[in-house]
């Protein structure tokens, strides 16, 4: 056989190689969708407890009663929200925009729910009386409000995930002795234009409960103090973005740069400058992405779906660099050109199916 002919040791080099190649991939995948798995799992658990974030007991429709020292009973407000717009949504600083009309129906002169109104997890910009009535003894206001809400965004499995919204609402003055929330029992009044048009809102509750905090005043005898309780109403919504579209416009440069690096395997090897060059572009290009995408998203210890595809992507481009030097040795050194052809395509095949199939194996794990 001439030297530049396949040996049966040069297929068995070639087979090894790319059965290397599907063992690299495999266990990343596996690894990968084990991880985002238990993600998932967490996930999970984390929805079914978000709403308990501002509520420390007693979720309903009806707060548990807090007596007055001397015994007296509070007053009950009734409380419904009706939300306007949901904007200005920033996951890494983790907060975003509520408006929204708040309104309370009451009897008796001796609470006044909005006057206090405070928002536990944000802070509010703008609150206007809109209306104002009494009919019959019971009073009504409604307030229209904007606020900044501080919301803990996992970026673990974005953007295939879900993410949970609150707006809680109490009084920074009368505890839940004074009076308390009662939800009306409707769930949240959502307009039609609140969502931006990329973002759907899956599933919305209001519950009301109780928020102890520690008052810090001491008896007279030099004890500690009791906490003071407020009663506190929550409004949540669940959101999802649009999974896919939003996944490939943040890895669309990362795709580009991998794509761009397949092309050398079609490249002779002793070509070195488009050879190499290529994929050495692509790789820094890769790395401005993952920068970019690191920007956007929260910052977390753990390994997100985002890491993964960003390292598959670097991992994919180091692998055609090292397959490049090898196919150059096998050509330039050893005068193998038939090997190094075979071993370039078989390297286009193994490398392309192998980063194809866990862009997709992973993004269905997080879903």
């Amino acid at each position: 056989m001439s030297k530049g002919g396949m040996t049966r040791g040069g297929y068995r080099f070639v087979v090894a190689w790319a059965v290397g190649m599907i063992v690299v991939y495999g266990l990343g995948g596996y690894f990968g969708v084990r991880q985002l798995q238990g993600y998932k799992a967490e996930s999970r658990e984390y929805r079914q407890a978000w709403m308990k974030t501002f509520t420390a007991a007693g979720q309903g429709t009806r707060a548990p009663e807090v007596r007055a020292s001397g015994g007296a009973k509070s007053a009950d407000v009734h409380v419904g929200l009706s939300l306007n717009r949901i904007s200005d949504i920033e996951l890494r600083q983790a907060n975003w925009t509520a408006d929204f009309d708040i309104w309370f129906r009451w009897k008796g002169k001796s609470v006044n729910p909005g006057r206090n109104l405070q928002i536990v997890n944000g802070t509010i910009l703008e609150k206007k009386k809109v209306r104002a009535r009494i009919k019959n003894g019971v009073r009504y206001e409604q307030y229209r409000v904007r606020a900044r809400m501080s919301n803990a965004f996992d970026a673990a499995r974005f953007p295939f995930s879900s993410e949970g919204l609150a707006i809680a609402v109490t009084d920074e003055v009368d505890g839940a002795d004074v009076f308390r929330y009662v939800a009306d029992g409707r769930g949240i009044d959502i307009s039609h234009l609140a969502a931006p048009q990329h973002l759907k809102i899956t599933r919305d509750l209001a519950v009301v409960g109780l928020q102890h905090y520690a008052s810090g005043e001491g008896g007279a005898d030099g004890s500690a103090g009791t906490d003071t309780v407020h009663s506190v109403f929550v409004a949540g919504l669940l959101i999802r973005p649009p999974s896919v579209s939003l996944y490939l416009k943040l890895f669309q440069a990362l795709f580009a740069s991998v794509a761009i690096t397949l092309i050398v395997f079609f490249i002779r090897a002793t070509h070195v400058d488009p050879r190499f060059g290529l994929a050495v572009g692509a790789f820094f290009a890769a790395v401005g992405n993952n920068i970019y995408v690191i920007t956007l998203l929260p910052p977390s210890e753990r390994i997100s779906l985002a890491n993964m595809i960003n390292g598959i992507g670097l991992g994919t481009i180091f692998l055609a660099l090292a397959q490049s030097a090898i196919s150059l040795y096998i050509l330039d050194t050893m005068g193998r050109e038939r090997l190094s052809r075979v071993f370039d395509m078989v390297s286009f095949a193994a490398l392309f199916i192998g980063y194809a199939a866990l862009n997709l194996v992973l993004p269905l794990a997080a879903g």
